[in-house]
């Protein structure tokens, strides 16, 4: 994961990560009916409270969500954050939210300024190139935050679950960087977004699987919820609930290959998070793999690490 040695500045603000003592200071927020409005994840009491500042503190982990806290006069009158859900892909997302006591004075686009120039700054060698800002049609503030913060108009992004309406998606390219020119990654066209996967209980698939990734279940992903989103390193896996159960043997499944263990022992972690193996396909001089399937049955297959692999000068 990159190693930031710098934050966020912005005029009259003070942009740091959130901490555990600002538990009640997000409750007062999220009492405003116009910031609840806007986001799905509910913080009414400390324990709410509590989840929603692990997301953030598990982001910053990951290295795939950098949320700050935005101060004025040492209160917290907002939030602002770096989505990357592919490291060293050449876009990434920012949000934010302003608390309502705050709104009026320019606290939004200031904080949204900041966040962007530490952004295009920090990633510049990991080839940042675009930022996006998306948030519902009918959100009015948000597109003068938008435009404000240097992020123009792009294109009308059609309503999809659970959103009901369109929405509007901005974006900013770094300074020096063609404008006119599509942002692409790997010269392709295009990029998979997710891997969706259909299953009974999304959240608790999706938590499984956020282990075995290492990855974070989406901030705004509940139990009992229709879907769920696990990001990391890769492409994100959505999971979504489906009425009919699996009966046939997956048209598609992953193949892992273990970054900071053995594929045996990265077969002994998934067993003990609740996998099963369906097929060991190991062989005696260390190459194959063991096929498994996930708490729904969903296979998959743990493959070598590139150690195991040069050691062995098989493929």
């Amino acid at each position: 994961m990159k190693r930031l040695t710098t934050r966020p500045t912005a005029d009259g603000l003070l942009l740091r990560p959130f901490e555990d003592a600002d538990a009640p200071a997000l409750i007062e927020a999220y009492r405003d009916a116009t910031l609840r409005r806007y986001t799905r994840t509910p913080v009414d009491d400390a324990e709410q409270a509590a989840r929603w500042l692990d997301v953030q503190y598990q982001g910053w982990a990951a290295g795939l969500r950098y949320a700050f806290a935005v101060l004025e006069a040492g209160e917290l009158v907002g939030n602002v954050v770096l989505k990357r859900g592919t490291p060293g892909a050449e876009h990434a997302e920012v949000g934010y939210w302003t608390a309502a006591a705050a709104r009026g004075r320019g606290v939004a686009p200031r904080a949204v300024e900041g966040l962007t120039a530490w952004a295009f700054d920090a990633f510049a060698e990991d080839g940042l190139l675009r930022l996006d800002l998306l948030h519902e049609g009918d959100n009015d503030a948000s597109c003068r935050v938008a435009e404000k913060s240097g992020y123009p108009f792009a294109r009308i992004l059609p309503a999809f679950p659970p959103y009901p309406l369109d929405g509007h998606l901005h974006s900013r390219k770094r300074a020096g960087h063609d404008r006119t020119a599509p942002v692409r990654v790997g010269g392709m066209a295009s990029l998979v977004r997710h891997v969706t996967i259909d299953c009974d209980d999304p959240f608790t698939l999706a938590d499984f699987w956020a282990k075995v990734l290492d990855g974070t279940v989406g901030e705004d992903d509940n139990p009992g919820d229709p879907e769920a989103v696990v990001k990391s390193a890769g492409a994100d896996l959505l999971f979504i609930k489906v009425p009919d159960a699996k009966s046939v043997k997956n048209r598609v499944h992953l193949d892992l290959q273990p970054q900071d263990r053995s594929r045996d022992e990265e077969v002994e972690r998934l067993l003990a998070l609740g996998a099963t193996v369906v097929a060991d396909l190991r062989r005696p001089d260390g190459t194959g793999w063991v096929t498994m399937a996930d708490p729904e049955g969903n296979e998959l297959c743990i493959e070598r690490s590139q150690a195991e692999r040069i050691a062995t000068g098989a493929a």
